[in-house]
């Protein structure tokens, strides 16, 4: 896991153990500044939730598509998808 993945978590956690456990000193992110509103902490750690799951599904998006890329003549007319389909993939019209 990615360092920033790790300090939204620890920060988002810290907040809500602080507003749990009535310790304002967790509440905060640096001393003297103000509180951490909880929603604001319950985003941190949704943030890093969405972090890890793009990340996870960007990698394994990229292995899917370097799987279908053309090693063969049909790349260059446009039948590479699906593999093993005859045609290339239509969009529909409005």
């Amino acid at each position: 896991m990615p360092a920033r993945v790790i300090l939204l978590v620890l920060a988002g956690e810290a907040a809500l153990a602080g507003w749990a456990l009535g310790h304002g000193w967790l509440t905060t992110v640096l001393p003297g500044l103000i509180a951490m509103n909880t929603v604001t902490a319950i985003c941190f750690n949704l943030l890093a939730t969405v972090r890890v799951c793009y990340r996870t599904l960007a990698s394994r998006l990229g292995r899917y598509r370097s799987g279908l890329e053309c090693s063969n003549a049909s790349c260059a007319s446009g039948r590479a998808w699906p593999p093993g389909s005859r045609s290339s993939p239509t969009i529909a019209q409005p």
